[in-house]
């Protein structure tokens, strides 16, 4: 009696004398049974530029929704807002906007009981609401911001997708991150520049903000084709927000 054999392949055995090698006919027997990894992540991309300056915040990202080749949407923001907090973010976007509906949700609970929250607050929430999750983790990378009335600041925060969060003074996140983000890193952060320096090139004021924006998406449609149709910017300053909507690319 022939004992610790699998059935399959004792009956292979039976019918094959000659065969030497049972293992591979398990194997090929059972190979079709093999579950696959799926991919739950999709990256709907396009990208976000914000920019912190001494009189204004910038909130700028293209509508563009994409999933690999295919475009599905040409009229899809990717910039959320709640009173004086604006949130932006790309990656997948159905992450994104659960992010930010449940940072949202968590404010509105807080208001109810202590009052107004500030925008430092709700950036180490938006740090918990990610952090949560960081062992299957939002696939968001987004940034969080707005005019605080209380200091008088324009503060701006960045945050990767476990939500590792610092502030800056400019953020590119997305498929063209690569392209705007050195650009930015030169003209607002004055990066690798010379002492003798034109002083009229150090202020940037809204309208040249708007226009290095402008300039950078334009730029970047023409070389990446996750960005484009739409180009929407939101501007905070002191007296209000400011919404403006230009065209861009759409092949």
């Amino acid at each position: 009696m022939i004992k610790n054999y699998n059935p399959v392949i004792f009956l292979f055995l039976l019918k094959n004398k000659h065969s030497f090698m049972p293992m591979l006919v398990e194997k090929d027997l059972f190979i079709s049974h093999e579950v696959k990894e799926e991919d739950v992540y999709d990256n709907n991309t396009g990208t976000t530029l914000c920019l912190s300056l001494d009189n204004c915040l910038v909130f700028s990202a293209d509508t563009r929704h994409s999933t690999g080749s295919l475009i599905n949407s040409r009229e899809s923001s990717k910039i959320f807002r709640y009173k004086n907090i604006i949130f932006c973010g790309t990656g997948f976007y159905a992450d994104v906007y659960e992010v930010f509906q449940r940072l949202k949700y968590e404010i509105i609970v807080y208001e109810q009981r202590n009052g107004p929250m500030k925008i430092s607050s709700a950036a180490h929430l938006l740090f918990n609401i990610l952090y949560t999750r960081r062992f299957f983790p939002y696939y968001v990378f987004c940034s969080l911001g707005g005019y605080e009335k209380t200091s008088d600041e324009f503060l701006l925060y960045s945050f990767d997708c476990i939500g590792s969060y610092s502030l800056n003074k400019c953020r590119v996140d997305g498929s063209a991150a690569s392209m705007i983000q050195p650009l930015l890193d030169s003209l607002i952060n004055k990066r690798n520049w010379n002492k003798e320096v034109d002083p009229s090139l150090l202020d940037i004021d809204k309208n040249k903000a708007i226009e290095i924006v402008r300039s950078s998406f334009n730029a970047a449609a023409e070389r990446d084709v996750k960005t484009g149709d739409y180009l929407e910017i939101i501007v905070v300053e002191r007296s209000g927000m400011e919404r403006m909507v230009y065209d861009l690319r759409k092949d």
